[in-house]
């Protein structure tokens, strides 16, 4: 009897850990809501490598010196647009790694943004979300706004 009980146990727990296994295989291979995803780009990598651009590789691109977002659908690198935003870093950096696109739209209920700022975003585009692109193209755009706050409106976007 217990002999039976010991390898009853046994069993139960390598499904237990072929379980956590598999759950941990199909995050690798899926990560959130089942979307693929693939490693952010290390230096050194053929520049050709294909990223697909899912809301968890997004995720990843989270803080002040690599900030990633989408708004609409499209993604977007800002990291060298922060500095320059009229508006100050403060209100693009919380939105690093996350979907932008109803503060973009409504400047946290500051009315919209003036049509120079859709410009200006168009500059940092790498792709739309779900699409394959390339590291060469996620790169960050040097930013030709830094020092006039990327605004020729004067007003507070």
């Amino acid at each position: 009897m217990r002999k039976e009980i010991i390898i009853g146990i046994i069993g139960i727990i390598a499904i237990i850990c072929f379980a956590v296994f598999l759950s941990w295989q199909y995050d690798k291979k899926f990560g959130v809501a089942g979307q693929i995803t693939t490693p952010t780009p290390q230096p050194g990598q053929n520049p050709n490598a294909i990223i697909i651009l899912t809301t968890g590789e997004i995720a990843k691109h989270n803080n002040a010196g690599d900030c990633w977002l989408t708004i609409s659908g499209k993604v977007y690198n800002v990291t060298t647009f922060i500095p320059g935003h009229s508006g100050g870093s403060g209100a693009i950096i919380p939105l690093c790694g996350k979907d932008a696109t109803n503060v973009f739209e409504t400047r946290n209920g500051n009315g919209p943004h003036p049509s120079s700022a859709q410009q200006i975003l168009g500059q940092f585009y790498i792709g739309n979300l779900g699409s394959n692109t390339t590291i060469q193209q996620t790169q960050p755009s040097a930013s030709p706004f830094i020092g006039n706050k990327g605004d020729d409106d004067n007003d507070d976007d």
